[in-house]
């Protein structure tokens, strides 16, 4: 096979001079349409020379009746204001044109062109007129949209205003809920929706909704978020929505689901584009076709980011700057895949830079190893403020009365604590201790949240449940030799095992169930309960074959 071509790296610049040159042609050729204008002799009898004048629409339609609201000018005679009504389709025909002068009329700007007879003006024509005050006066559109439609789709401006763009304005406004100021969002966006047939129009509403089983307000989400929609062929859309269901196991509500959150979906291409991506995320991340439908769901704008600026790119730089292999990558993207999607200089490095800077100057004093195992288990805090989690991390040292090593291992066991309300979060598991164990001091708390900090991400429900059972457990078991209550075995429990508030609750239960049993104190449950299951089992097997073997004594 022939080898494939080698892409011209100077052809970009030469696309974007080509356009430049273009809108510097179109600009130049308006402004010598205006001049030419401007310097052209009056061509016969005007209608109220010399006045400026306001066009207004009169309601109801046709659009070819206009109020003419004129001002007197100093020196034109005129003795003060007045109006009139031109009807251009009545006009006599020896009324060569009607002039409108550029001016300020009543405090508002006027929008007026010389209007002859057949209807041209500057090369638009009667309809062109009616089309721009349609969607500057009615719709709202700004000068800088009404640029871009008629830098981009001029068309739009040859459409009659009642037979073709009032009825698609209407269709979006009804089926989608949409106010003149989204339809104006939309149109300015994408001019060309208002150049598709009406037939169009439905047929790609009702292919969002039949297709991919999106309610009305998804698909307002949709066009809102992504006018562009609204100007595709249902043809190509199926052929995209195969490629999808056969390479990743998409059905029609799982991809919609994904472009009600990132509509710019439905125009990749799907064979040169996303194509691409699938293989490199299978090839150099080891991903495989379940978890890659995984990636993507979670979040789709990974198909929109470009391969070669950069996904490649920072997966490259996170496995050279925190000395990591594809697979933990991997592992690392499947949990927050925008990580690949941030900026390297600007928001990875200055967060790997404050995690391992020295103490004194502000950051936490990470190795090299903490760093890596923080992003690794929670890489989400990458995307975030480096001015919050500051602000955090000295909130949490503040509240605990802490210095930089204990808040170091707080940060580097239970990185999460760092996108959390944690000062809320000790403040509820204080008021909790103290409430049913009266654990509530400062310093138990800090030594309890350095021993186990995930004890920061359980609810507050949970945790009261735990020490309830704890409570009864301890109530059950036989009295202790010192007569201590069972509020003081289990505070001295915890305070002892703070990791056994992070077992489940039916553990907790069944491992105390079978201390009583056995007639085991109280206070042993800290390391019983921390059995493994497996050695657990073990366990409870050599205390029953001890239990069935004879009493040598009998013998």
């Amino acid at each position: 096979p022939n080898p494939s071509p080698i892409p011209d790296p100077s052809a970009p610049r030469a696309l974007a001079l080509c356009i430049r040159v273009r809108a510097i042609m179109l600009l130049l050729r308006l402004s010598l349409v205006l001049l030419l204008a401007a310097l052209r002799p009056p061509p016969g009898p005007r209608l109220r020379p010399q006045r400026s004048l306001q066009l207004q629409e009169l309601r109801p339609p046709p659009w070819r009746r206009f109020a003419l609201s004129a001002a007197g000018e100093e020196g034109d005679g005129s003795g003060g204001d007045g109006e009139a009504v031109v009807d251009l389709d009545a006009m006599d025909a020896d009324v060569e044109e009607v002039v409108l002068d550029a001016s300020e009329v009543g405090g508002g700007a006027v929008l007026n062109w010389p209007v002859t007879a057949d209807g041209v003006n500057f090369g638009f024509n009667m309809g062109s007129t009616l089309a721009y005050f349609f969607l500057k006066d009615e719709l709202g559109l700004g000068e800088e949209d009404m640029l871009r439609i008629m830098m981009t789709c001029d068309t739009v401006l040859s459409l009659k205003v009642e037979e073709n763009l009032r009825p698609k304005v209407e269709l979006l406004k009804r089926e989608l809920k949409f106010d003149d100021a989204a339809v104006a969002r939309c149109v300015g966006r994408a001019p060309a929706v208002l150049s598709r047939s009406m037939d169009t129009l439905k047929a790609m509403l009702d292919w969002l909704h039949q297709r991919l089983g999106l309610k009305r307000s998804d698909r307002a989400k949709v066009v809102n978020m992504f006018p562009s929609t609204l100007t595709y062929g249902r043809e190509g859309l199926d052929e995209k929505m195969a490629f999808y269901e056969k390479e990743l196991g998409l059905d029609g509500k799982a991809f919609g689901r994904m472009v009600v959150t990132h509509p710019a979906l439905l125009g990749l291409n799907v064979e040169d584009n996303v194509a691409s991506k699938i293989a490199f995320f299978e090839d150099d991340l080891y991903l495989s076709r379940e978890e890659m439908r995984v990636l993507v769901r979670r979040n789709p704008r990974i198909l929109s980011a470009s391969l070669e600026q950069k996904l490649e790119p920072s997966c490259t730089a996170i496995m050279e700057a925190l000395d990591m292999d594809p697979v933990d990558v991997a592992r690392m993207v499947l949990k927050a895949p925008g990580i690949l999607l941030l900026d390297t200089e600007r928001k990875l490095e200055p967060f790997w830079d404050w995690l391992g800077g020295a103490e004194r100057d502000g950051g936490l004093g990470c190795t090299m190893a903490e760093v890596r195992a923080i992003t690794r288990r929670c890489p989400s805090l990458c995307s975030r403020s480096l001015d919050a989690l500051r602000e955090r991390a000295a909130a949490i040292k503040s509240y605990l009365g802490v210095g930089a090593p204990a808040l170091r291992i707080i940060v580097s066991r239970f990185p999460q604590v760092l996108s959390m309300d944690a000062t809320t979060r000790l403040a509820e598991l204080g008021a909790c201790l103290e409430r049913k164990i009266g654990m509530g001091q400062r310093q138990e708390l800090a030594a309890l949240v350095c021993t186990q900090p995930s004890l920061l991400g359980f609810k507050v429900e949970s945790l009261e449940g735990k020490l309830d059972a704890l409570l009864r457990g301890a109530a059950a078991a036989a009295a202790s030799a010192s007569g201590k209550d069972p509020t003081s075995r289990v505070r001295e429990l915890v305070a002892k095992r703070p990791l056994i508030l992070g077992l489940g609750l039916d553990r907790l239960e069944s491992r105390m169930a079978l201390l009583n049993a056995h007639g085991r104190d109280f206070e042993t449950l800290g390391s019983f309960a921390m059995l493994t299951e497996a050695r657990f089992r073990d366990w409870e097997a050599k205390r029953a074959a001890e239990a069935a073997a004879p009493d040598p004594g009998l013998e």
